[in-house]
């Protein structure tokens, strides 16, 4: 039996300091998440959701608009271990977002990986696990020793998979149109994802529909997607370029303000040509055989 069954667990993760409030565009990411699994047929009973700092409000507006029933539970993040030293359920399918650094998930003590994934590894019954982390720097849960279950004795034989939208560099967002209603800065590999779950694609050719093909399908279209992004950033910024040096030319105060924020707009644009997002697969083997 596949991950789509009710023998799974999908739990959405939004770390975040407590002094800092938690970004909307990551609620978004996830809401977008739930909608597309609740579309896949998902029991939202099956959903778990785990947001530091929730503002109810906040968040109760945003799932609203992605048609998410309030009534599925928020938690803050500290409460996954428990919520997994309970658990009865098979298969667990992990979804992070927020931000990340060098040290690990940004939060008030960074989150490191192997006391995250030892939550799963040790975790009652989990027979299969898989981590499709969002974040920046998110190459830091890579190379840990999942193969081998983190070293554990025989009775945490949990196989886990874990895929990263980046290695040790940040992961890139854009703007992301659900309808002319609904649009956020969106996590482009994470949107990816929940894409290809709900309309699944064989990648590979070997006729499953496996936790490999979400990852090569989310790399292809991300990569496509920054390209063209690219491009198309590459041709504004001349445009831009050619403007403003014609305005500074013609300008009295060459150091306006209306001047400076279109030099910083296109900046920003031009740092952009320099992003880099490669992402990767942590035990590749029981991603290519487990099927979703």
């Amino acid at each position: 039996m596949g991950l789509i069954s009710n023998h799974t667990r999908w739990i959405f993760i939004l770390p975040s300091p407590h002094l800092i409030k938690t970004e909307e565009r990551h609620i978004q990411d996830i809401a977008f998440g739930v909608h597309c699994l609740l579309k896949k047929g998902i029991k939202q009973s099956n959903i778990d959701i785990f947001i530091d700092n929730n503002i109810s409000s906040v968040t109760d507006y945003i799932f609203t608009l992605f048609n998410v029933p309030l009534s599925i539970p928020v938690l803050p993040t500290n409460s996954i271990k428990s919520i997994m030293d309970t658990n009865k359920k098979r298969n667990a399918v992990v979804f992070i977002t927020g931000h990340g650094s060098p040290e690990g998930m940004v939060h008030d003590i960074p989150i490191k990986p192997f006391e995250f994934y030892d939550i799963f590894q040790t975790s009652p019954n989990l027979k299969k696990t898989v981590f499709y982390f969002g974040q920046c720097y998110a190459g830091i849960f890579n190379y840990m020793p999942l193969s081998t279950h983190l070293n554990h004795s025989e009775k945490h034989m949990n196989n886990m998979v874990a895929i990263g939208a980046t290695g040790l560099f940040p992961s890139i967002s854009y703007r992301y149109d659900l309808n002319e209603n609904v649009f956020w800065t969106a996590n482009i590999f994470l949107l990816n994802i929940f894409r290809w779950i709900l309309d699944m694609v064989d990648v590979d050719g070997d006729h499953k529909y496996s936790i490999m093909d979400s990852f090569k399908y989310a790399s292809i279209v991300t990569n496509e997607t920054i390209q063209q992004i690219k491009k198309n950033n590459t041709l504004e910024s001349m445009i831009e370029i050619e403007s403003l040096l014609e305005k500074i030319k013609n300008a009295e105060d060459k150091k306006s303000l209306s001047l400076e924020l279109e030099i910083e707009s296109i900046d920003k644009k031009m740092s952009f040509m320099n992003a880099i997002q490669e992402s990767w697969i942590l035990n590749a083997p029981i991603a290519m055989t487990t099927e979703y």
